[in-house]
């Protein structure tokens, strides 16, 4: 698990989400402590602090003084830093911010169907073929770029929608959007789903098909809230052992 101390700290941070995508680190279950995960990177203490306090400020850990630093159950960033303090607030939020995502990105995918431009579709293919080859990777268990690549697709779903309220809204929850990733991923018995709705809702777009595009998204974004649903309430259960 050594990393290169180039860029010691973003690799920690990378490293460390891998882990709880995993299942390593489990869902509202403490970290090893600092000293530990130095020993299991290999580097200083400096790095690793940093890395932490990233993944604090991001809102996928907690520290509890005296206690040690978990896995936290709350979505982070929700709207970007405007709305930080959405983070502390009970895991009903995940799944109220996920009907957001729904209302918005089902609209944008039905006006992206209607308005994209050649530079568009071509955009859009190429997110859909990178998310589809890396998933692959990450349920090969291999190293994997797939949060970025899903989050590029989305993002080229809200451009061609040529509606800048729905591009920034996108890009304001990046980390939120992270964080539904690997709950969802860490839920799903078939990985597969993911590329099944990503290239339905592609091939809508080309088609030009503005009822199918909403479906596809529409159907991709519930199941995403169905698998955060199981993962939200294996974590409540997990959380109400480790108190007795």
């Amino acid at each position: 698990m050594l990393i290169n101390k180039t860029n010691a700290c973003d690799q920690i941070v990378e490293r460390i989400k891998q882990s709880i995508i995993s299942g390593e680190f489990k869902i509202g279950e403490r970290l090893p402590t600092e000293l530990q995960l130095t020993e299991m990177f290999g580097v200083s203490r400096v790095p690793v602090r940093e890395a932490l306090r990233t993944l604090r400020q991001a809102g996928f850990l907690v520290t509890k003084h005296g206690v040690g630093t978990f896995v936290n159950i709350v979505s982070p960033d929700i709207m970007g830093n405007e709305f930080g303090a959405f983070m502390f607030l009970q895991d009903k939020s995940i799944i109220e911010m996920l009907q957001l995502r729904r209302l918005l990105e089902v609209e944008s995918a039905r006006l992206a169907a209607m308005n994209a431009t050649a530079m568009d579709v071509k955009k859009i293919k190429e997110f859909e073929a990178l998310a589809r080859e890396e998933i692959l990777k990450l349920r090969a268990g291999k190293d994997n770029s797939f949060y970025a690549a899903d989050l590029g697709f989305h993002v080229a779903i809200a451009e061609a929608s040529h509606n800048g309220i729905y591009v920034r809204f996108i890009n304001s929850i990046h980390e939120t959007l992270h964080f539904h990733q690997f709950l969802s991923l860490r839920e799903t018995t078939d990985h597969d789903e993911v590329i099944q709705y990503h290239q339905g809702v592609c091939a809508a777009i080309v088609e030009r098909n503005p009822e199918k595009a909403s479906s596809m998204m529409d159907g991709h974004i519930k199941r995403v809230e169905k698998l955060i649903s199981v993962a939200v309430q294996k974590a409540k259960v997990g959380q109400g052992k480790n108190k007795q």
